[in-house]
Parts: C-alpha cells; structure tokens; sequence
C-alpha cells in the first residue's frame, strides 16, 4: 500500500485506509462531586473536523467514585457503574480498552458519575487516544 501526497491532504490507494491518525489526543473530565453526588448524563463533545478513537483511560481523584460511559448511538459500554479502581488508570499505569472505540465527529460521549466516597471529591477522567482525520 502506498499513499500519495498532494500537499496536506493524503490521497490513499482504494482498499487502504480511509483516514490517517494524529495520535497524542487527550480529552479531559473535571468535575467536583460532593458527598454521594450523582450526576447522570454528563458529556464530552468531539471535534467536528474529525473522529476520536479511545484507546486507553486514566484519572485522578481525591476519593472513590463509580462510572459509567454512553457511546453516541446510546448504547452504554457496560451494565452498571464500574468502581474507578477497575476501570480508570494512572499516567504509569493506564487501563487499555479490549477494542478501540471510534466516536464520530461531532459526537459525544455521554457519562454517568457517582460520588461513593462519602466526602467531596475532585475528579479528572482523561481518555488517551488519536484524532482520525478523513481522506479522500
């Protein structure tokens, strides 16, 4: 496979690739929670210039908090809130996804978070991944 280049925009062979990445995206997540807060229906805009692909989640927090992430079609990506200890890494140990999950442009990503520590609670949730930008 070989991609031709006409100024910025690669051109790509039929059959190849229809998008190329630019990796090193981070979309971040603040939010304050007091004491068994719960805040449903949270989202995350993309850009409209591209999509996101998710590959990996890690996170901060002053206490203990469940959560829980819609894909834009609605569909949530598990059955109930998982504990951030199962679900969301640190920068030296982030938790990979089984499968990259591609949020199209102009989509959100929707999150449902729950306070269980007891106590207020900073949070910050940030998904790693890459821009995919469209080719022609």
């Amino acid at each position: 496979m070989q991609s031709t280049f006409l100024g910025a925009a690669p051109v790509t062979e039929p059959g190849a690739a229809r998008y190329y990445p630019e990796p090193g995206l981070y979309l971040a997540v603040n939010q304050v929670l007091t004491a068994n807060q719960e805040l449903p229906n949270l989202t995350l805009s993309i850009d409209a210039d591209c999509e996101f692909e998710w590959l990996a989640t890690v996170g901060t927090q002053t206490g203990t908090y469940e959560v829980r992430f819609r894909l834009p079609n609605g569909r949530y990506m598990s059955n109930a809130r998982i504990a951030n200890a199962n679900l969301v890494g640190s920068a030296q140990f982030p938790v990979l996804l089984p499968h990259p999950v591609v949020i199209p442009a102009a989509g959100q990503l929707g999150i449902d978070i729950k306070d269980t520590s007891g106590a207020s609670n900073t949070v910050q949730i940030v998904l790693w991944g890459s821009k995919r930008y469209r080719t022609r």
